[in-house]
This record gives structure tokens, C-alpha cells and sequence, in this order.
């Protein structure tokens, strides 16, 4: 689950310490804006849009002391994870994706852009298909 989530574009996430739940930073998030316009100022209005638009419920960290971060239990069941899991990086993908303007005028991801920023923080670039099918060849 910790690998999974951390290939969503601007969750940073740790492996628990024999707890029942992950902390996952969205501090990367911060300042970008959803597909309906709707601006990300902190971790409260991430926390609101992945339930209201993506039908994900998280707690905010700063119940915990950790301000930036969403507590994820993963005390379901592994069809649940993986639901939740996949619904988080839609949502993270969104709003990322947004804000590198690789949505056409409909709010259709649009895949022949050459590259495509997967994750900022490690300035960690992936290739569309397109391309990396012209390398791999």
C-alpha cells in the first residue's frame, strides 16, 4: 500500500510502525487546483475534495500533530484498499495534471504530451507510452 500511494503524484507516504493506519504528506499538493477550479490551499480542503469529489474519507494529521498530512487506515478489506488506493492517485493525478496544464479544454488527460512530471520533489520524469515505445524499440 506504501508503494502504491507513493506512486501518486504528490503524496509522499512512510511505513507505518506497526500501526493500523499511514500518514501520507499532500504538502506537494498544496496550491494546485482540482478539475472544477476548486483551489488546494491546505491539507483540510484536500481532505474535503478526496471525499467529495472522490468519494475517499481520510483524517487530517493535524489531529495528530502533523500538519500537511492525511492519516489512511487500512483496516478494510484488501478490495476496499485497493478501491481507496486507486481513487487517491485518480484524485492526486487530477489535480497534478491540472496544474501542468496536460488536460485538453474538455478536462480529458491527454496522453501524447512528451513528458509527463510524475513527481517534482525528486524532479523524476516518465515518458508517455508513445515515446517509451520508440525507446524500447
Amino acid at each position: 500500500m506504501v508503494e502504491k500511494l507513493n506512486s501518486a503524484p504528490g503524496l509522499s507516504v512512510s511505513i507505518p510502525q506497526g500501526a493500523f493506519y499511514l500518514f501520507a504528506s499532500c504538502e506537494s499538493l498544496l496550491g494546485k487546483s482540482t478539475k472544477s477550479g476548486k483551489l488546494i490551499n491546505n491539507y483540510l480542503d484536500f481532505t474535503e475534495y478526496l471525499l467529495e469529489d472522490h468519494l475517499v474519507a481520510v483524517v487530517p494529521g493535524i489531529a495528530f500533530g502533523l500538519k500537511n498530512f492525511i492519516r489512511i487506515s487500512y483496516a478494510a478489506s484488501q478490495d476496499q484498499l485497493e478501491i481507496g488506493c486507486n481513487s487517491i492517485i485518480k484524485a492526486c493525478q487530477d489535480i497534478y495534471y491540472i496544474s501542468l496544464k496536460l488536460y485538453d479544454k474538455s478536462n480529458n488527460f491527454t496522453p501524447e504530451n512528451e513528458f509527463i512530471v510524475q513527481d517534482c520533489r525528486n524532479a523524476e520524469y516518465v515518458v508517455s507510452k508513445s515515446l517509451s515505445n520508440k525507446i524500447a524499440t
